[in-house]
C-alpha cells in the first residue's frame, strides 16, 4: 500500500482498499454492483448533469436531480452528537437534504440505510470492475447470501472532518470503522478497530448489529474465490412451482437470502434501459442514484430485448423510515456511466408535466407492502433528455417546447405518445416467460404471474400516472392492456397447440393453471381479445380428466398454484364466460363452465349428483347457473348459434361425468327449438334435466306442441332405458319420478285447453315410477342409504296414492253431452305404456272403479248405447269391457234407440248383437213353458218393443238364440190376442192387460 488511509469516512463491511491509492473499494457482487459517488477523485459531470442539477431545486422543489451524488473536497459533511442523538450537518446541503439523512430520534444519523453496499471508484477502477463482473468476484458465495442479500444494501459514507466530545466521538469513531475490514488495509483496519474497541462506554445498540450481521460479513482473511454465477434476483415475494406440485415454497426461506427485517424493506428497482442513453452496453454501467447519500448502487442488466434494449434490476435494502411518515418522499434517478471515459456521466431525464426540465423520482411503496418487507419498483424505460444535441453534447436549445423537441429527435409529434409506447413496452419487457413445459423449467406461473403482472401495473402507474402526471388512469388501463395483449395471444395459441400432444401430469396442471390465469388477467385487465382467441381460452379451461380411474387431478394440482382467496379468480373466469354469453351468440363459454364450478366448490370432479330435485327454485342453484341466469337467458333469446350445436354438444358430453352440473347449464341455456333437436340426438343426458326443462317452458307458456313432442320423447326413452341396479341408479331414478311429478301437477293445469299434456306427463310418471320401484324392489338397500340421500323407503308408493285422484279428477267425471270424448279420454288414459308391474295393475285398477262407477251413475244410456254399437272397436279392451256392461245394464232403461234409422247396417246389426245377449241374460228359456209369464215380460219390458220391430224388419240381426226366442214370443202373444178376439180370455188376464194398459 502507497499510503495511509486517513479516517475520513464511514466504510463498508465488505470494502477493501485500492493497493495503489488507497481509496476504499466495495468488493464488486455478482450481478449487481454499485457506484459511490463520495470519493474526491469523482469525475466531472457532464454537462447535461450540471444543467440537471441547476435546475432541480427550481423545478423539483429542492428535491434535487441526478448527479447531486457527486461530493467535491469541499462538500464535507460534519457529524455531531447532541444529547441522545446525533445530527447530521452538510456543508452546501438544505433543510430537505439534512431530513433524508435523519432516521429519527435516538438512531445514529450515519445509518439511514443497511451496510454491505458493493461500492467503487468509477474513475480509479472502472478497468477492474469490468473484470470482477466478468468472474472476478471475491465474495463469498455461502456467506453472503443469493442475490437479495448481495444486492444493493446501502449504508451513507460520512465524510468525518473531526471528533468533537470525548467518547460519544469515541464511539462514532467504532460504528464508522467497524465496517472497514479488507484484506489489503487489513493491518490498519484492524488496529483502528482494537483501538476503538478499547474505548468506555460502547453502546449496546452496536453489539446487537455485529451479532446480526456477523453471519453475512465473510471472511476478511479468506482467500478471494471464483464468482458463482447467481440466480435472478428473486422479483416477487411468494411461492413458486416445484416439482412436487404444491405451492409451499417461500421466498424468504431461500437459503442465504437475508431475513426479513422490521425496519428495512428490500426494494427492487426494475427499469428498460433504451439504447439511446448507452453508449456501450458493454462497458456502460447504470446505477440508481439517491441524492442526498452519497451512494450509487449499479444495476445488473439481466437481458436484451428487442431494438436494443435492455431490463436490468437491483435490490436495494432501504430503512422504512425513509419511505414512510415524515421523511417521504425518498428521491431518486438513474445515471449511466460510459465505459472508460473519465467523467462522462448521463442522467436520465424523468418529465413531469407542467415542468421544464427533468425531475426526481420518487420511492412511493404501497403500505400493504411495508409490512411484506419486498416490493417491485417497476420504473418504466430510461431515456435521456430528448433536447440534448447529442453531436454537440449539449442542449442545443434549452427552453424549447417538449413537444417539439421530441419531434425534432426522434420524429414523434407528441411526447404523449412516446410515453404510451414506452409503457406498452415497459410492459412487454417485464412480463416474465410462462412456466409450461415442467414444474422445473424456467419461468413462473398462476399467482406468481398475477402477483408479478399486478405489480408491474402498479409500478409503471405510479410513474406514468402518478408520477409523470402525463397519463390520465384510464388511458393508462388501454395501454397496459395493449402491453399484455400479445404475450397473452402467444399463450393462448401455445395452449391450443399443446391440446394435440400427449401431456403427462405436471404438463396437464400446468396448462390449466396457465388458462386460469389468462383467464384472471384477460379480465381484470380488460385485454382484447379475437373471436378465435376467446373459443381457444374457453376450450383451454376444460380440465383434463382420467375416465378410466374417475380422477382429475389436474384440477385438484391447479388450485394449489392459485391465490389463496380463490373467490376472485373464479369470479374473473365466470365473468370472462358471462361476457360472451351476453354480449355474443358464441356458445364456447360453456366450456368455461366445469372450471367455474370446481373454483366456486359446486362440486368436485367426477361427483355424482345428489338427490335433490329443488329445480324449481327461485335461485337456480339446482341447475349451477345461479351465478349468471340472466345472462343465459339473454343468450337463448339470440337463436342460431355461432357454432353448430352438434359440435358443442360433442364435445361437451365426456364432460356430463366429470360436472354433473355441466348437462343441466347446457339444457337450461337451450331454447325450446333447439333443446328438441339436442335431445332427440344426445343419449347421456339424465332424463331428469329434460323433464326439469320442459317443466320450465311449460310454466312459461311456450310452443306446447314443441312441448308435447319431448314428453312422448322422454317417455319413449325412459320406458326403453335398461335399469342400473345401483346406488347411484336408485337416486337418479329417485330424482326422475320426483321431478316427472312435479311436471304432471304443472300439466295438470293446462289440462282443459292442451288435453294431450297432462297425459303424455301421467305416462311419463307412471314409468319413471315403475323404474324406481323395480330398481328398488332388487337393490333392497339398507337404511343407512336411504338416510344418505333423505329418501323414504316406499315413499314412491304413497306419492302414488297422492296422484292417483289427481289423475281420475283430471280426466274428468262429468261427460254430460260429450261422452264419446269422455270415454276417448279415458281410453287415451288406459293405453299408456306402462310396463307391466305393479304400478300398472294398481293404476288400471284404480281407473276402471273408478270409470265404471261414472258410467252406471252419470251416463247417459241410450247415448252410451249409441256409443258402444258405434265405437266400441275403437277403445282398449279395459274400456270395451266397461262400455259392455253398462250398455247391457243401459239396454233395460231405453225403450225408442231413435237413432238407429240414422245409422248404417253395421251400427244395426252391433245393437242386435247387443240386444241378442241381454235378451238371453235377462230370460231363462224355461220360463217359456208359461205363456202368461211370457205375456207379462213382454208387456213390462221397456226394451221389448225393439226387440220386436228389429225381429220383424230385420231378424238377421239377432242371434239365433235370441230369434227363437223372440219367435216363442210372438206365438204366445198372437195367441193371446186371438182369445181376445174370440173372447174367451180369461179375466185374470184382461186385469193385467188392462193394469198394462
Amino acid at each position: 500500500m502507497k499510503k495511509e488511509i486517513p479516517a475520513k469516512r464511514q466504510l463498508a463491511k465488505d470494502m477493501k482498499f485500492c493497493p495503489e491509492c488507497g481509496t476504499p473499494v466495495k468488493k464488486p457482487v455478482t450481478g449487481d454492483q454499485s457506484v459511490s459517488g463520495a470519493s474526491q477523485q469523482l469525475p466531472e459531470q457532464s454537462t447535461e448533469d450540471s444543467q440537471a442539477n441547476d435546475s432541480s431545486d427550481d423545478e423539483d422543489n429542492g428535491q434535487g436531480v441526478a448527479g447531486d451524488h457527486n461530493i467535491t473536497g469541499s462538500e464535507k459533511m460534519k457529524v455531531t452528537d447532541t444529547g441522545e442523538s446525533s445530527v447530521i450537518k452538510e456543508e452546501k446541503t438544505d433543510d430537505r437534504k439534512r431530513k433524508q439523512s435523519m432516521i429519527g430520534k435516538g438512531k445514529k444519523k450515519s445509518n439511514l440505510l443497511t451496510p454491505s453496499v458493493n461500492d467503487f471508484d468509477p474513475d480509479r477502477h472502472l478497468k477492474k470492475v469490468k473484470v470482477e463482473d466478468e468472474g472476478g468476484s471475491s465474495v463469498d458465495p455461502q456467506t453472503s447470501g443469493d442475490i437479495s442479500t448481495q444486492i444493493g444494501q446501502m449504508e451513507t459514507v460520512l465524510e468525518q472532518q473531526k471528533i468533537k466530545r470525548g467518547n460519544q466521538d469515541k464511539d462514532t469513531s467504532e460504528d464508522d470503522s467497524s465496517d472497514s475490514k479488507d484484506s489489503d488495509s487489513r493491518k490498519s483496519g484492524k488496529d483502528n478497530i482494537e483501538k476503538e474497541e478499547e474505548s468506555a462506554g460502547k453502546k449496546k445498540k452496536k453489539k446487537r448489529r455485529k451479532k446480526k450481521k456477523g453471519s453475512s460479513k465473510g471472511d476478511t482473511d479468506a482467500k478471494p474465490k471464483p464468482e458463482t454465477k447467481s440466480d435472478k434476483p428473486d422479483k416477487m415475494d411468494g411461492t413458486r412451482l416445484t416439482k412436487a406440485g404444491n405451492g409451499s415454497g417461500n421466498a424468504d426461506k431461500t437459503p442465504g437470502r437475508r431475513q426479513m427485517s422490521s425496519t428495512l424493506i428490500d426494494v427492487c428497482f426494475n427499469a428498460v434501459i433504451s439504447p439511446t442513453i448507452l453508449s456501450n452496453s458493454e462497458t456502460d454501467s447504470v446505477v440508481v442514484d439517491f441524492p442526498g447519500f452519497s451512494h450509487s448502487v449499479k444495476m445488473k442488466l439481466d437481458r436484451f430485448i428487442s431494438d436494443g434494449y435492455i431490463v436490468g434490476s437491483v435490490t436495494v435494502p432501504i430503512a422504512k423510515d425513509l419511505v414512510s411518515g415524515s421523511y417521504r418522499p425518498l428521491n431518486y434517478n438513474y445515471k449511466v456511466f460510459h465505459g472508460e471515459a473519465k467523467g462522462k456521466t448521463t442522467s436520465e431525464y424523468f418529465h413531469i408535466s407542467g415542468r421544464r426540465d427533468g425531475c426526481m423520482r420518487q420511492v412511493l411503496i404501497p403500505s400493504k407492502y411495508l409490512s411484506q418487507g419486498f416490493y417491485n419498483s417497476y420504473d418504466g424505460i430510461i431515456r435521456e433528455d430528448p433536447r440534448i444535441d447529442k453531436s454537440k453534447g449539449f442542449w442545443y436549445t434549452k427552453f424549447d417546447n417538449i413537444k417539439e423537441s421530441v419531434k425534432k429527435l426522434i420524429g414523434k409529434d407528441d411526447y404523449l405518445t412516446l410515453l404510451k409506447e414506452d409503457a406498452q413496452q415497459a410492459v412487454l419487457a417485464f412480463l416474465p416467460d410462462w412456466q409450461l413445459k415442467s414444474m422445473s423449467s424456467d419461468g413462473v406461473n398462476g399467482k406468481e404471474m398475477i402477483y408479478l403482472i399486478v405489480n408491474i401495473n402498479e409500478g409503471l402507474r405510479n410513474v406514468y400516472v402518478k408520477q409523470m402526471d402525463m397519463l390520465q388512469g384510464n388511458m393508462f388501463d388501454r395501454v397496459f392492456a395493449k402491453g399484455l395483449m400479445s404475450p397473452i395471444k402467444k399463450i393462448i395459441h401455445e395452449l391450443e397447440r399443446r391440446k394435440t400432444e400427449t401431456l403427462d401430469l405436471e404438463a396437464k396442471t400446468l396448462c390449466l393453471v396457465t388458462a386460469v390465469t389468462v383467464t384472471h388477467i384477460v379480465v381484470e385487465f380488460e385485454v382484447h381479445l379475437a373471436r378465435d382467441e376467446r373459443r381457444m381460452l374457453c376450450e383451454a379451461l376444460l380440465p383434463s380428466p382420467d375416465f378410466d380411474s374417475k380422477t382429475s387431478l389436474d384440477v385438484e394440482e391447479a388450485v394449489k398454484f392459485l391465490p389463496k382467496d380463490i373467490k376472485n379468480i373464479s369470479v374473473s373466469v365466470l365473468k370472462f364466460s358471462r361476457n360472451i354469453a351476453e354480449n355474443t351468440s358464441d356458445p364456447s363459454w360453456m366450456f368455461c363452465v366445469p372450471m367455474i364450478h370446481f373454483l366456486l366448490k359446486k362440486c368436485k370432479p367426477f361427483e355424482e349428483a345428489p338427490a335433490e330435485v329443488d329445480h324449481d327454485e327461485t335461485k337456480p342453484e339446482w341447475w349451477g347457473i345461479v351465478e349468471y341466469r340472466r345472462d343465459i337467458d339473454t343468450f337463448k333469446r339470440k337463436g342460431k348459434w355461432e357454432r353448430p350445436h352438434e359440435e358443442i354438444v360433442a364435445k361437451l358430453t365426456p364432460y356430463f361425468d366429470v360436472d354433473y352440473f355441466l348437462p343441466r347449464t347446457l339444457i337450461g341455456s337451450l331454447n325450446l327449438d333447439m333443446l328438441f333437436s339436442v335431445v332427440e340426438s344426445a343419449n347421456n343426458i339424465s332424463p331428469d334435466i329434460i323433464l326439469a326443462s320442459m317443466y320450465y317452458y311449460l310454466k312459461s307458456g311456450s310452443n306446447y306442441e314443441l312441448i308435447k313432442k319431448i314428453i312422448h320423447h322422454m317417455s319413449v326413452k325412459t320406458l326403453n332405458m335398461e335399469l342400473d341396479i345401483t346406488v347411484h341408479g336408485l337416486v337418479s331414478a329417485y330424482r326422475t319420478y320426483r321431478i316427472s311429478a312435479d311436471l304432471l301437477v304443472e300439466s295438470l293445469k293446462h289440462r282443459y285447453t292442451h288435453k294431450d299434456i297432462p297425459l303424455l306427463a301421467i305416462e311419463v310418471f307412471l314409468i319413471s315410477l315403475d323404474a324406481y320401484d323395480r330398481i328398488q324392489s332388487n337393490l333392497d338397500p339398507n337404511k343407512k342409504v336411504y338416510t344418505q340421500f333423505n329418501i323414504t323407503k316406499d315413499g314412491h308408493l304413497k306419492k302414488f296414492e297422492d296422484f292417483k285422484g289427481k289423475i281420475i279428477d283430471c280426466l274428468g267425471k262429468d261427460f254430460r253431452y260429450k261422452e264419446l270424448e269422455f270415454l276417448q279420454r279415458w281410453n287415451s288414459a288406459f293405453k299408456l305404456k306402462v310396463p307391466n308391474g305393479k304400478i300398472k295393475v294398481a293404476y288400471t285398477t284404480a281407473l276402471e272403479k273408478s270409470l265404471l262407477e261414472i258410467l252406471q251413475n252419470k251416463g247417459s244410456f241410450e247415448k252410451l248405447i249409441e256409443i258402444y254399437c258405434e265405437h266400441t272397436e275403437s277403445f282398449d279392451g279395459v274400456v270395451q269391457e266397461i262400455l259392455t256392461k253398462v250398455a247391457l245394464t243401459a239396454v233395460n232403461e231405453c225403450d225408442k234407440f231413435e237413432w238407429r234409422s240414422e245409422k248404417d247396417e253395421r251400427c244395426i246389426i252391433r245393437l242386435g248383437v247387443l240386444l241378442s245377449n241381454v235378451f238371453e241374460r235377462s230370460w231363462d228359456v224355461r220360463k217359456l213353458d208359461d205363456p202368461h209369464a211370457v205375456f207379462q215380460h213382454a208387456l213390462s219390458w221397456r226394451p221389448f218393443p225393439t226387440y220386436m220391430e228389429i225381429y220383424c224388419n230385420k231378424p238377421k240381426a239377432l242371434g239365433e238364440e235370441c230369434q227363437k226366442m223372440l219367435k216363442k214370443f210372438v206365438e204366445i202373444i198372437q195367441d193371446f190376442v186371438q182369445r181376445l178376439l174370440e173372447g174367451t180370455v180369461l179375466i185374470k188376464t184382461l186385469r193385467k192387460l188392462m193394469e198394462k194398459g
